[in-house]
């Protein structure tokens, strides 16, 4: 089952919750140590600008790159959250989610595909700053 847009998370608060809800994956910091940002990495990533200028317009906290984790590191944690694969591996983009208020990962597989139906998958936000996990959720395209 998939949810239909990006906007519907639902966040799921373990024994490592933050105080907003959201959640530290145990590997998190494994992940950051392993997979160190660069200005590189972050410039290569697709959706960089508009991602920012979406979070400049809406007051959003945490809109400068430099204290960002990379995107491997966010893969990393998704992958630590239980994010499967899917068909085609995992893609990131830099996401400005409103309902946090924040600049997030977003770590999106795609797990069904056909002519008929289109294609979904599910999805993990990732805090683009903290590497906590903010929501899970889905996406889906219609043919």
């Amino acid at each position: 089952m998939t949810l239909q847009t990006l906007g519907v998370a639902i966040c799921l608060v373990w024994l490592f919750a933050c105080a907003d809800g959201s959640r530290v994956v145990p590997a998190a910091r494994d992940c950051v140590d392993e997979h160190p940002a660069s200005s590189t990495e972050l410039a290569s990533a697709s959706s960089v600008g508009v991602a920012l200028e979406d979070c400049l317009a809406d007051e959003g906290r945490a809109c400068r790159t430099d204290d960002f984790i990379a995107p491997s590191a966010a893969v990393c944690i998704a992958r630590a959250d239980g994010l499967a694969e899917g068909l085609d591996g995992l893609r990131v983009y830099l996401y400005y989610s409103a309902e946090h208020g924040r600049l997030t990962w977003s770590v999106q597989n795609t797990s069904s595909r056909s002519a008929r139906d289109g294609a979904g998958g599910a999805i993990t936000m990732v805090d683009a700053e903290t590497g906590a996990v903010l929501s899970h959720g889905g996406w889906k395209s219609t043919p």
